[in-house]
């Protein structure tokens, strides 16, 4: 399963909230809670850390590029895989931008990181929480959570609860619904960040067609199906629902895409 653990930066006064730990300017999530906001400090997904071992480093122009188009001080590396190898690999090459030679240890090459204002996953507890996780196993939100940055695709289906992702025609995660200039493919885990399965109302859209639409801080997109079969729905106990934009009317748009961390909510008619 993906694992998208909460970064932010210190701004070197603010008092730090609970359930975090600290390396230099960086904050880690490291408990079970809500991280919108926390603290007033702006959360980022990092990289997906079932993929490989994941670097953050602090960016102290603040001007990280990022989806939200917003001063972001954060950003990431990852290996190509979970080995200690690989690890090595992406510190020494980090290292070899830096003009410093390599090195040979992977304990000393994560010494050397938190030593330099860096944090790795190598060598700590995987990230196994989603957002707010309540007695439903659900991100308490809701609605539904990106859980995943823009960009290639590397995350998994939507299998979790209030998971939602969006894909362009070339496969490129984006946060834009509009599938003018945004969103291809949208889909939808069955479950809302409150437990609520929607299996029912999106068996029904696959088999007669309707409308669905997608809400975001007042912003609306709607997407249409006038016949069965064109809204498709994986009608397992961890499935989604499909949007196909090529094949589904748009007829209601957003004025630009949806953003990270605030949920979605949907409604049919």
């Amino acid at each position: 399963m993906a694992q998208y653990r909460p970064f932010a930066i210190w701004d070197g006064e603010s008092s730090l909230p609970s359930g975090i730990t600290r390396n230099q300017n960086i904050l880690i999530g490291v408990a079970d809670q809500e991280y919108y906001n926390l603290g007033g400090f702006d959360w980022w997904a990092g990289a997906d850390e079932s993929l490989g071992y994941v670097i953050a480093y602090y960016d102290p122009t603040f001007s990280h590029p990022n989806p939200l188009n917003i001063p972001c001080g954060i950003g990431f590396l990852r290996s190509d895989s979970l080995t200690e190898s690989s690890f090595l690999l992406k510190v020494n090459q980090l290292r070899s931008e830096l003009s410093l030679s390599d090195l040979s240890n992977a304990n000393d090459a994560k010494t050397w990181l938190l030593a330099n204002g860096y944090w790795t996953s190598y060598g700590e507890a995987a990230w196994t929480y989603g957002n707010s996780i309540g007695d439903s196993g659900a991100p308490s939100t809701g609605g539904w959570l990106f859980y995943s940055d823009e960009g290639q695709l590397n995350a998994n289906p939507p299998f979790d609860a209030a998971n939602i992702i969006f894909l362009t025609s070339n496969g490129i995660e984006t946060y834009n619904p509009n599938h003018a200039d945004g969103a291809n493919q949208l889909y939808l885990n069955r479950y809302d960040g409150d437990g609520i399965d929607y299996g029912t109302q999106f068996n029904n859209l696959m088999n007669n067609g309707g409308t669905i639409s997608l809400t975001q801080n007042g912003q609306t997109a709607t997407y249409t199906a006038g016949t069965p079969n064109q809204f498709q729905y994986n009608n397992v106990s961890n499935g989604f629902l499909m949007i196909n934009a090529s094949i589904i009317t748009q007829t209601a748009s957003t004025d630009g895409p949806f953003v990270y961390g605030d949920p979605i909510t949907i409604s049919f008619s």
